[in-house]
C-alpha cells in the first residue's frame, strides 16, 4: 500500500496548478539572482565573484530554503490532511492500512514532489547565465556539479528536515490553519532571530551555526574569511570539512 499512496501523491501533484506555479517561482526567483546584478545578494555584493560561481549558488540555495519555507509547509501539511477536509479518511481507515503505508507514502510524495518543484532554481540560474543583458564578466562556464551539489547538500537537507517537520505538526494537530501559518510563523521567527543575532554582533559562531536551521549563519561562517578565488572555486562541502576541522 505504500507505493499506491506515494503514486496517488505524485499523480496529484502533477495535476495541481500551484506544483507549476512554485516551479516557475524558483525559475524566476534563480533567473533575476544571475541575469540582474541589482536583484540578488551576489549581484550587490563584491564585483568579483561569480554570479554562478559556488559561492552563489550556497548562497541561492539558502535563500530559497528561506523563502521556501511557507511552500515546504503547504506541499507537506496539506498531503496529510486532505482525507480529513473531503472526509475520505473514513472511508481509508477501514481498511487494513498501515501506518507506513499510509503516513510514509504521503511523505514521501510530498518530498518528490517538493525537491522536483525546488529544482526550478538550479533551471533558472542556468537560463540567467544566457540572458544578453546579464554581466558575463561574472559568468563562468556552466559547471553542472556546481549546480547540482549545492541543491543536493542544501535544498534538499532542508526540504528532508524542515518538511518532516512541518508533516508532523499538521499530522498532529490535523487543523488547515495550523498548516498555513506554522510557515509563516517559522519564516517570522527566524528573520527575528537572526536580525537581532545580527546586531548584537555575538562573538559566538560555532554552536549558533549548527543549531541554525536555514544556514544564513553556518554558510556566513564558513565562508566570512575566505578570498574571493576560494568562493569561487571551493564547493561547500569542502568549506563545511575545513570548518568543523578548526573547532
Amino acid at each position: 500500500m505504500f507505493w499506491e499512496f506515494f503514486t496517488f501523491e505524485l499523480k496529484f501533484r502533477l495535476k495541481s496548478i500551484s506544483t507549476y506555479v512554485y516551479f516557475f517561482v524558483w525559475v524566476a526567483f534563480n533567473f533575476l539572482n544571475v541575469a540582474s546584478e541589482s536583484f540578488g545578494p551576489i549581484g550587490n555584493a563584491n564585483g568579483k565573484i561569480l554570479l554562478n560561481g559556488p559561492y552563489a549558488n550556497a548562497v541561492y540555495n539558502t535563500g530559497v530554503c528561506l523563502f521556501g519555507l511557507i511552500i515546504i509547509a503547504a506541499i507537506f501539511g496539506t498531503s496529510i490532511l486532505r482525507d480529513f477536509q473531503r472526509d475520505t479518511y473514513q472511508i481509508i481507515f477501514t481498511k487494513p492500512i498501515s501506518k507506513f503505508a499510509y503516513l510514509g507514502g504521503r511523505w514521501a510524495g510530498s518530498l518528490v514532489t517538493t525537491v522536483v518543484v525546488f529544482s526550478g532554481s538550479m533551471l533558472g540560474e542556468f537560463l540567467g547565465t544566457l540572458a544578453p543583458w546579464a554581466d558575463h564578466s561574472r559568468i563562468a562556464p556552466n559547471h553542472l556539479w556546481w549546480y547540482l551539489q549545492p541543491f543536493l547538500s542544501i535544498t534538499v537537507v532542508q526540504i528532508f528536515f524542515l518538511g518532516s517537520l512541518f508533516f508532523a505538526v499538521a499530522a498532529l494537530t490535523r487543523k488547515i490553519f495550523v498548516v498555513y501559518v506554522q510557515g509563516a510563523t517559522f519564516f517570522m521567527v527566524y528573520v527575528i532571530g537572526i536580525t537581532v543575532f545580527s546586531a548584537t554582533r555575538s562573538l559566538e559562531r560555532f554552536w549558533s551555526g549548527i543549531f541554525d536551521p536555514v544556514d544564513f549563519v553556518l554558510l556566513d561562517d564558513i565562508t566570512r574569511y575566505w578570498t574571493v578565488v576560494e568562493q569561487n572555486t571551493l564547493l561547500l562541502s569542502c568549506l563545511l570539512t575545513l570548518h568543523l576541522a578548526s573547532f
